[in-house]
């Protein structure tokens, strides 16, 4: 289950990783909507704890899979993907500034490979639905409710 990261690694590996080196799958490190560093973490369960359904932030997902585009059996990806968060009981106008920083968290938030939209933290927020709407050929880059 990739949602449960071991939760004494992933307070290891937080505390000792700045934001921008997560390199373990289910790091993650939480943005405001200036692209200010709020928090780090491991683990969809913690994650989803830190979002709130009234904000609008950038969150750094470290996501780990083999055989991304038929790369070959046994070849591991390693990508940090940008969440572009909109909680559901944020205002509209709240979500059109938001808009206008996606290119300087995409400059920013280094390194990345690209980003998806997320309009819940409930049941669809997986790591599988990331890494699902993140790679190559996927049709769909949102995850909602």
């Amino acid at each position: 289950d990739t949602n449960n990261a071991d939760p004494f690694l992933c307070r290891f590996f937080a505390a000792i990783m700045p934001a921008d080196s997560l390199n373990k799958a289910n790091q993650w490190a939480l943005y405001d909507h200036d692209v200010k560093h709020l928090k780090d973490g491991c683990g969809m369960d913690s994650l989803k704890g830190a979002l709130t359904d009234d904000m609008c932030g950038f969150v750094a997902y470290h996501i780990t899979a083999d055989n991304v585009g038929n790369a070959g059996a046994g070849i591991q990806t390693n990508a940090n993907v940008i969440l572009q968060y909109k909680g559901c009981n944020t205002s509209g106008l709240k979500k059109v500034k938001f808009n206008q920083n996606l290119q300087k968290a995409l400059d920013s938030i280094k390194p990345n490979k690209g980003y998806i939209e997320v309009l819940t933290r409930g049941k669809n927020l997986t790591s599988e639905n990331i890494f699902d709407r993140w790679k190559p050929g996927s049709g769909s880059k949102v995850i909602d409710a």
